[in-house]
């Protein structure tokens, strides 16, 4: 950490260890013999420990016991409220006195708190052995891990979160066969027609779900009259039958997107008169006429002056980011709570579609969209331009133009096509991935369906870095019966570099010529 680092110092308090971005720190569990790692990563902190991983809320306003012993337990207090005010307990300080969320004291008689910098193990046992005394809140409460928190982890900490889940269903999968087999015993008529009974209700409720699901999916109320979104002609009405009807502004239903295909130059369709633009490296954002929502419908939140002039009568389909290259930036401010100063000269809204207006043309949502945006003016609203692709040669090039500018792709749209609400291939995604090479150090055991053979190929970046990243990806039976062997130098696929510098979603290509 330098002095100018935002986590060297929180309101006067300083950690009693500094990490700096990237940095590993590996504790003992206080209850058992297992051992957990502390990693800096941007603007918080994380620990491979359960009861980090369920504190829930944004994650870099997360904190564990383990972290309250390394850190102290003041200075996590203080990280935790100033990046998500208002949620903790009570800090307890020396004195029996209770710092509250407006930074005043409160209370008497508490518990005194054992502070001694050298101690930190027994001030953190002493918080925990007592709810009174300001225990981690989140390790009461099990709260449920949502599918978004994954995006905000890097590959390290996802290794992690699938080692526990795999570890997990083997617990669970054990207990079941015990279960299972313990209740082995002949059951009596009553108990028969009682289960039967049961699981003709559990059936019907089944049933029920799943129409009600395929209904949210189809059904979306009456479209107002005299709407952008309106069909001015009966023969449009007519071609966009098929299509479904289109959420309708602030619904509290999770976005039905139109989800993209990948494009392959060599054997997928010719994209002459297909519309172009650039793929943006940012997270997709679906403005409901009162919010942001991501794919999954999480909320993001954005500040009330960003989304003031926004309009309150249509949907509007886009990607929330800071510029090519930010996206763990961009995901660290919109799922933060409070980041509203962060949002101003930083995130921006590029919006590529109108998914109120689906059953229209998409040269008539994209008329519709810029003169709306015209007419909005908002500094930090984007249109983001669509160009009338040539031919094949001139997706490459504008592709090999994008990618040396930093940019993420390019994303294709058919002419005249509607909005459909799934994964269609009247979207199709172009994106560009780099090969390098590196040299294996050794195997990972597969597991599952890959037990006894090899799992993945632990490697060694070759840029003189020696950092070192797993390839699981791309590796056929034969290659996983026969790995090759350590020492050997392999090519292999990757998209990006993490912020810790290893590559993001490596794939194994082929082992390098001469090896």
């Amino acid at each position: 950490m330098s002095e100018s680092d935002e986590l060297s110092e929180i309101n006067g308090v300083k950690p009693l260890l500094r990490l700096a971005d990237g940095e590993t720190y590996t504790v003992d569990s206080q209850t058992s013999s297992s051992k957990y790692t502390i990693k800096r990563t941007y603007d918080h902190f994380y620990c491979t420990c359960p009861g980090w991983r369920i504190n829930g809320g944004p994650v870099n306003a997360r904190t564990c016991k383990h972290l309250k012993a390394t850190m102290g337990e003041k200075y996590e207090w203080e990280r935790v409220e100033a990046k998500n005010p208002g949620v903790q307990k009570p800090l307890v300080v020396k004195g029996g006195y209770e710092k509250s969320k407006k930074g005043g004291v409160k209370g008497k008689g508490v518990k005194k708190e054992e502070e001694d910098d050298g101690s930190t193990e027994s001030s953190s046992s002493s918080s925990s052995s007592s709810s009174s005394s300001g225990s981690d809140e989140g390790e009461e409460e099990d709260v449920e891990m949502s599918f978004s928190d994954l995006d905000d982890m890097d590959t390290e900490q996802l290794a992690i979160e699938k080692d526990m889940m795999e570890r997990r269903m083997e617990r669970i999968n054990a207990l079941l066969r015990a279960a299972r087999a313990k209740g082995k015993k002949k059951a009596s008529r009553k108990e028969v027609r009682t289960a039967r009974a049961a699981q003709a209700a559990k059936d019907a409720k089944a049933a029920k779900v799943k129409e009600q699901a395929k209904a949210k999916r189809t059904i979306t109320g009456q479209v107002p009259r005299n709407k952008p979104w309106e069909d001015e002609e009966e023969e449009d009405e007519e071609e966009d039958g098929d299509a479904e009807p289109p959420q309708p502004p602030n619904s509290k239903m999770r976005p039905q997107l139109l989800l993209a295909e990948k494009w392959d130059p060599e054997k997928g369709i010719d994209p002459s008169g297909w519309w172009m633009s650039e793929k943006l490296d940012g997270v997709r954002a679906y403005w409901n006429g009162t919010t942001f929502l991501s794919r999954e419908g999480n909320k993001f939140y954005a500040p009330e002056w960003f989304t003031k002039k926004f309009p309150k009568d249509i949907t509007l389909d886009g990607e929330l980011t800071c510029g090519r290259g930010k996206f763990i930036d961009t995901v660290s401010i919109v799922k933060t709570v409070n980041a509203g100063d962060r949002w101003k000269f930083r995130v921006e809204y590029h919006v590529f579609d109108v998914p109120s207006m689906g059953n229209k043309k998409f040269e008539q949502r994209q008329e519709y969209l810029k003169k709306l945006l015209a007419e909005r003016r908002i500094k930090w609203v984007k249109y983001v331009e669509q160009t009338e692709v040539e031919d094949k040669d001139h997706v490459l090039e504008e592709l090999e133009k994008i990618t040396e500018q930093g940019g993420e792709g390019l994303m294709l749209r058919e002419p005249e096509s509607v909005y459909v609400q799934k994964r269609s291939k009247t979207c199709l995604k172009v994106k560009t991935f780099h090969d390098a090479e590196a040299k294996v150090v050794g195997h990972e055991e597969g597991k599952g369906r890959n037990e006894g053979r090899c799992g993945a190929l632990k490697c060694e970046m070759m840029d003189g870095t020696g950092k070192k990243f797993k390839v699981g990806t791309g590796l056929d039976d034969n290659t996983r019966k026969n790995p090759p062997k350590v020492g050997t130098v392999i090519t292999y696929r990757y998209f990006e570099l993490t912020k810790d510098g290893v590559p993001r979603f490596p794939s194994f290509l082929r082992v390098f010529k001469g090896h």
